[in-house]
């Protein structure tokens, strides 16, 4: 049984997404997030330049969505770099984020699955791994970031995102 899916970019009705770049700590990154044909495309270009790094998509999901579910799978069509799966947890999300990493093939869609236990809590890009994993039913953002330490060109499409039910 499939769970509900969070994330369809294959219908016309896409939810708000919001940037966050490394500008908001005086890094020169940019990008965008844009509904295409059947996906959507995170996209732009990454700057290493006065300490940047970074760049990054998220959206506010219903914390329910995740509850008795073993994890996140994504449906997405990469670079050929890295990415990372973002999430926020209440409270706790004014001091960090849950990320795990995936590997993209450039150009073919491939698809992504993490259970939650393959989290690790970062504060400020250091992992801490003090914290448990993030607890189902109390998520209540889902983001996509690129800091894999290479400036330049990035393009990651997603199709689906949804919970892994349990």
């Amino acid at each position: 049984m499939n769970a509900r899916t969070l994330f369809d970019f294959t219908l016309p009705n896409v939810s708000p997404w919001r940037g966050v770049y490394d500008v908001v700590m005086g890094g020169r990154s940019d990008g965008g997030f844009s509904p295409g044909d059947g996906f959507a495309t995170f996209s732009g270009v990454l700057s290493l330049e006065n300490h940047g790094g970074f760049a990054s998509i998220r959206a506010g999901v219903d914390t329910a969505a995740t509850a008795g579910t073993s994890g996140i799978a994504l449906r997405v069509r990469g670079d050929g770099r890295g990415y990372l799966v973002t999430l926020k947890q209440p409270p706790l999300s004014d001091v960090g984020v849950w990320k795990c990493a995936f590997a993209t093939r450039a150009g073919e869609w491939i698809d992504v699955s993490a259970r939650w236990e393959d989290f690790e809590r970062s504060l400020h890009g250091r992992v801490d791994p003090s914290w448990p994993a993030p607890v189902p039913g109390r998520i209540a953002e889902i983001g996509l970031m690129i800091a894999d330490g290479r400036a330049g060109a990035y393009r990651l499409d997603i199709e689906t995102i949804r919970p892994v039910a349990s």
